[in-house]
């Protein structure tokens, strides 16, 4: 994970997550990393509960991929 320095358990939950998108959607790693860490420094500012952080940006990432017609209903 780059930008904000994410270790340890954490950085293993998210890469998880990105791998998982990655592969339900057929699509390249580094494409949903990309974008999954930008919404995931949106997300970090305003984000009390930082537990819930993968689930509100996979949700993101994946409503940014269906409106910019890279991911379709599968």
């Amino acid at each position: 994970m780059s930008g904000e320095q994410v270790v340890g358990k954490e950085a293993d939950i998210h890469d998880s997550v990105i791998e998982s998108i990655a592969v339900q959607y057929h699509m390249d790693e580094q494409q949903v990393r990309v974008i999954y860490e930008g919404e995931l420094s949106k997300l970090k500012l305003g984000s009390r509960i930082k537990s819930f952080l993968p689930v509100l940006c996979t949700r993101h990432v994946k409503e940014i991929l269906l409106h910019t017609g890279r991911l379709h209903h599968v």
